[in-house]
């Protein structure tokens, strides 16, 4: 049987990550040893965590 569809319209993500945000990420990543996606997800949680705060 098939899922049925969500009534949500999905729209596709812009995943595109700059150069310098990147090697920023490289960098601590190398000093802390904290993977690089947990990092991304922690930093954009807590821009969306302050904007709603406002």
């Amino acid at each position: 049987m098939a899922r049925p569809k969500s009534e949500i319209e999905r729209k596709a993500l812009n995943t595109k990550i700059d150069v310098k945000l990147f090697q920023l990420l490289k960098k601590i990543n190398s000093e802390t040893g904290i993977p690089i996606n947990r990092l991304l997800e922690n930093a954009i949680r807590e821009k969306y965590l302050n904007n709603e705060d406002k």
